[in-house]
């Protein structure tokens, strides 16, 4: 109740924050801020790779069997892995601002590079917080961290909407800046507020760490896939087109990225419900459930996509009317990728996780030949057309797949 409250404020406040940031900024300028804050969110998810899941996970057994002393192992190994991954990630964030961002983007703004700089304390302050998450979780303190979660939310909203309405203008540093404070609060609050605020790298055990690390690979390697591929449209949009392209795709893309939120959730259920009694028979009736679900899901995609020009007019401006039809084309490959959820989660109840970084590289690597080749000939259509062929081939990967090594609707495996 308290998480699923927590995502409708933010779906609300986002929305709001969104149609303040679109009117202020124009498609040019938001262009750029939603290519700043993409990358951002990427490096501060990469700095993670799935070991929230583990400090949930160990953390959580930890806790009900009263180990304070294993408890504490598990996120001293936790915060050196975000040590050392947030050097290195920043070290390298850093090497291709210098070296590749100013010619790959300077096109763009003449004051990219500015925007990077401020926007790396952003990260930094970002992997730190990111710990804070999995250790609410593991307490079960799902009402103050929904809570807090709401709060950053309305505080981003507030400040924007001062900066606009006080200072009567909004610039991206201004935006970039109070990323950067809305963050850094957010760090206090999830600290002073936290359950266990025993934080240290010390109490190191070697054993455990194996043991986290063999159960976090698959989940990392998946997720290290997905969060790459998942934001470099952005970049290529950046890098082949221009400021307007990077508006329209970021007004496409921000609206695509909630319906698929949202229609994600049901997956979440679904792995959790199929993997609690995986036999073949259970899983032939969940698999028949799952499909007339995820058709009902993709009816409702497409009823978006046929009101997609006053969706995008209502919460962007008669401005953004171009990402219209970028909407519309997202809308497909969001249609496969929920198509695809029957399959996906029969593989996982079936302890067949190590095809998911498989079916991630192929189509992350027919997602980037497809932006390569359409963005330049047509800008935000061009990578909206390629989102739609990349959640195609994950579709496709994904049925086939489960042809593989399943046999249909829950048979033996070959």
């Amino acid at each position: 109740m308290w998480l699923g409250s927590s995502h409708a404020v933010n779906g609300i406040v986002g929305a709001l924050t969104t149609a303040v940031l679109a009117r202020a900024l124009g498609v040019a300028d938001y262009g750029v801020y939603a290519l700043i804050v993409s990358l951002m969110i990427m490096m501060i998810d990469v700095a993670d790779l799935g070991l929230s899941s583990s400090i949930v996970r160990f953390g959580s057994e930890s806790i009900s069997k009263g180990d304070a002393g294993r408890l504490r192992s598990v996120i001293a190994i936790v915060i050196r892995w975000k040590l050392i991954a947030g050097f290195v990630l920043l070290a390298l964030a850093v090497l291709f601002a210098i070296t590749i961002g100013a010619s790959a983007f300077s096109h763009i703004h003449e004051k990219i590079l500015t925007y990077f700089w401020i926007s790396f304390v952003a990260v930094a302050l970002g992997i730190a917080a990111s710990i804070f998450t999995p250790i609410y979780q593991s307490f079960q303190q799902y009402k103050k961290y929904s809570l807090l979660l709401s709060a950053r939310s309305l505080l981003k909203l507030i400040l924007i909407a001062a900066c606009v309405f006080i200072l009567l203008e909004l610039r991206i540093e201004a935006l970039v800046l109070i990323e950067v404070c809305v963050i850094g609060l957010s760090l206090i609050l999830l600290y002073a507020l936290s359950p266990y605020k025993k934080l240290s790298p010390a109490h190191y055990d070697r054993g455990l760490a194996r043991e986290m690390f063999s159960f976090n690979k698959w989940i990392s390697v998946y997720q290290l896939i997905v969060l790459v591929g998942g934001r470099l449209d952005m970049a290529f949009v950046g890098g082949f087109a221009d400021q307007a392209a990077l508006g329209l795709y970021g007004a496409g893309s921000k609206v695509a990225a909630l319906i698929n939120a949202v229609a994600s959730s049901y997956m979440s259920v679904l792995m959790s419900d199929m993997s609690l009694s995986p036999s073949h028979d259970v899983l032939r009736k969940k698999q028949k459930n799952a499909f007339a679900v995820v058709m009902l899901i993709a009816g409702g995609i497409v009823l978006i996509a046929a009101l997609a020009n006053p969706i995008i007019t209502v919460l962007f401006g008669s401005a953004f009317a171009g990402a219209s039809v970028v909407l519309q084309i997202m809308c497909v490959g969001v249609i496969f990728t929920v198509l695809s959820y029957p399959f996906s989660a029969t593989l996982f109840a079936l302890n067949m996780s190590a095809v998911f970084p498989i079916i991630s590289a192929v189509s992350i690597l027919v997602l980037t030949i497809a932006n390569i080749i359409l963005i330049p000939k047509y800008g935000a259509t061009g990578a909206a057309l390629a989102f739609a062929i990349n959640g195609c081939v994950a579709f496709s990967l994904s049925a086939m797949m489960y042809l593989v090594k399943v046999r249909p609707f829950g048979a033996s495996a070959r």
